[in-house]
């Protein structure tokens, strides 16, 4: 995104926020309650960490939007 408004080629950046914004919407989702019984065998691969996984690069992805909303006022100025 910091690259194409370094080119002049604003318009094409809003569809890739726009898909940044929905996969952020998509890993801050609830998902359901699931108990599995073999979850303390699953490792990585439990639900709960799946979830703290999601939550992590929700938190990244967040951070990667302001840097770009930063940019965006200080190309824009």
């Amino acid at each position: 995104v910091k690259a194409l408004r370094e080119l002049g080629r604003g318009a094409e950046c809003e569809p890739l926020i726009a898909e940044l914004k929905q996969a952020i919407n998509e890993l801050e989702t609830p998902q359901p309650q699931v108990i599995n019984a073999y979850a303390k065998f699953a490792g990585e691969n439990s639900a709960m960490e799946r979830a703290v996984k999601a939550r992590e690069t929700a938190g990244a992805l967040k951070a990667l939007l302001a840097e770009i909303e930063v940019y965006k006022s200080s190309v824009i100025r």
